[in-house]
């Protein structure tokens, strides 16, 4: 007998996946070949596919939609060859991880790709008029685009210490509210990489607040680089930098980690 994938294959690409094919050692009873005898699932979710026959000893599993990334599968086969004998086949495969754009890498928990520490991120994407609030359908839609149109993510080794020690990511991304004369404010705030939730600590309206100035781009410092774990947002029109860090005395986000309002150096 004979699997494709392999038994416990890891990195399988959805890209290139063309259906779980199996060779047995005598010939299929081909009413045996039913979508209720044939299964190939993700936890407890059952993909949507169709099952052929493959020659007299083989047959063929294919899907309605491509592989997610990053998932475990299960595959199990409950038919009967043409004397009426039980064969059961029973094999796991895992997917590898999306392809990402150049300086990002593969967010597991959050399913999508995000930009690595020591990246200077450029240009935040507007979300759509009227999307103000993260309970907004139009801001799940706008997360999950991806950077080229959606929200930008940054990876950091920042957490909220004192508070809780659950993995962040920051989000980059420009809104439609209005203040001071100026339409259009950039916003820059640490999200739960678990939920994919504004974290407490920052103003969680998507689309009300927000800064003026412009910030071009923003950096998530290695830790090795000498800033505090945050975020450097850098302001075109003075050419300044602030670091925006966990403050544990306010359990906030402040300038520094203490809301003194000082720049920082800005990273080459």
């Amino acid at each position: 007998m004979s699997v494709t994938p392999k038994d416990a294959a890891t990195a399988v690409s959805p890209d290139t996946f063309a259906g779980v094919m199996v060779t047995l050692d005598s010939t299929i009873d081909p009413s045996s070949l039913t979508t209720a005898n044939v299964t190939l699932k993700t936890g407890t979710t059952a993909t949507s596919a169709t099952v052929t026959a493959d020659g007299t000893k083989g047959f063929k599993v294919t899907l309605a939609s491509k592989l997610a990334y990053d998932k475990p599968y299960t595959f199990t086969a409950n038919v009967k060859d043409t004397l009426g004998r039980a064969i059961t086949v029973s094999t796991s495969f895992a997917t590898g991880a999306a392809p990402c754009q150049t300086n990002m890498i593969w967010k597991q928990e959050l399913g999508q790709c995000v930009y690595q520490m020591g990246v200077k991120v450029f240009t935040a994407n507007q979300v759509p008029l009227g999307c103000d609030h993260e309970t907004e359908v139009c801001w799940t839609e706008f997360f999950s685009k991806g950077p080229d149109t959606g929200l930008k993510l940054i990876d950091t080794s920042a957490v909220m210490t004192g508070f809780n020690t659950r993995p962040l990511v920051f989000g980059f991304w420009k809104n439609n509210a209005t203040l001071f004369g100026v339409t259009g404010l950039w916003k820059l705030l640490a999200i739960y990489v678990d939920t994919k939730k504004i974290t407490a600590g920052s103003a969680s309206d998507v689309g009300v607040s927000g800064s003026t100035d412009e910030l071009d781009w923003v950096y998530s410092p290695r830790p090795n680089e000498g800033y505090l774990p945050g975020i450097i947002a850098h302001l075109k029109g003075s050419g300044l930098c602030y670091l925006m860090a966990w403050d544990d005395k306010q359990q906030a986000w402040d300038i520094n980690g203490t809301g003194d309002g000082k720049p920082t150096t800005c990273p080459q």
